[in-house]
C-alpha cells in the first residue's frame, strides 16, 4: 500500500487454540499467517494461554512477532495457569478496551471485547466475540 491508501485489513479468525489442522500447536505460524496477509487487526476466537506444556510468553510473543504492536486479552475463562477466551491484536494505539459478559447459566462462558483504536484514517471501533453453535447460544 502507499502512503495515501487509508484502507485497514481487518481479519476475524477462530484460533482453535493455536492448534491447526495437521495437529500441530503454533502461535508463530498463526502471527506469520496473519502477518502475511496484511492485517492491521486480527480479532481472535479461542485463544488460550492455559497449557502448562507450553510458554505462554513464547507463544504471545510468536503470534505478534514484529507485526503486531498489542494484544488485548478478553478471557471467558480464566485459571491459575492462564486463560481461555477472545482477544485483539493490533497494530494501532489503543483508546479504549471493554468487555461484556453475555455468559447464560449452563452454557460455556461468553462476552463481547470492544476496542477503540486510532488508525491513520482516525478511530475506529471494533467489535469481536464468539458465539456459539446451540440455537440457545444464538438468541
Amino acid at each position: 500500500m502507499n502512503q495515501t491508501d487509508t484502507r485497514l485489513r481487518v481479519i476475524s479468525y477462530n484460533i482453535h487454540g493455536g492448534l491447526g489442522t495437521d495437529g500441530i500447536h503454533s502461535y508463530e505460524r498463526i502471527g506469520r499467517w496473519l502477518a502475511e496477509r496484511g492485517a492491521d487487526i486480527a480479532l481472535l476466537q479461542e485463544f488460550d494461554t492455559r497449557s502448562q506444556q507450553r510458554d505462554t510468553v513464547a507463544d504471545i510473543q510468536a503470534l505478534c512477532r514484529d507485526h503486531f504492536q498489542q494484544l488485548l486479552p478478553s478471557p471467558t475463562v480464566t485459571t491459575a495457569h492462564g486463560w481461555y477466551g477472545n482477544a485483539i491484536l493490533t497494530r494501532y494505539p489503543v483508546q479504549e478496551v471493554h468487555t461484556i459478559d453475555t455468559s447464560q447459566r449452563g452454557l460455556e462462558p461468553r462476552n463481547i471485547q470492544q476496542a477503540t483504536l486510532q488508525t491513520p484514517s482516525g478511530t475506529l471501533q471494533v467489535i469481536n466475540t464468539h458465539n456459539g453453535l446451540q440455537r440457545i447460544e444464538r438468541k
